[in-house]
């Protein structure tokens, strides 16, 4: 047996592939990606409390879903435009939802990584809403 063991290992398949791609970003880097934009972007972002009173200013006009900080609450809304097309240029924005989420970054409704909220004027949204804690 021991002579001819060399000789079958041939026949023995290869160990398999880890599961899973080996290039696919890890959930620290996913949330990453919304941090460095909140990094860059989040200071310009309009307040809740502007945005209220641009509406009051022009009655009857709805506001298209924007972003902005609502610093009452302490949270960023990023309307799911910005945030699949902008934020997540390039990256699977629902695994960067799941990320954010699974940390404790995303405030979100059972079954849904987004959260509906009245805009400034009218309208109903669906937003991404990021804690600001995810910049300290």
């Amino acid at each position: 047996m021991a002579d001819i063991a060399p000789d079958l290992l041939h026949l023995v398949p290869d160990r398999p592939a880890p599961k899973g791609k080996p290039d696919e970003p890890s959930p620290a880097d996913l949330v990453a990606v919304v941090r460095d934009w909140l990094h860059q972007h989040g200071p310009a972002l309009p307040d809740l409390l502007a945005l209220r009173a641009a509406a009051a200013a022009t009655p009857g006009q709805r506001m298209a879903a924007a972003d902005f900080m609502d610093d009452a609450r302490g949270e960023y809304v990023i309307s799911a435009h910005t945030f699949a097309s902008v934020i997540c240029k390039g990256w699977n924005a629902g695994a960067v939802a799941a990320a954010l989420r699974d940390a404790g970054h995303l405030i979100h409704e059972a079954g849904r990584m987004t959260r509906t909220r009245r805009m400034p004027g009218g309208g109903m949204a669906k937003f991404y809403t990021v804690r600001a804690a995810l910049l300290s």
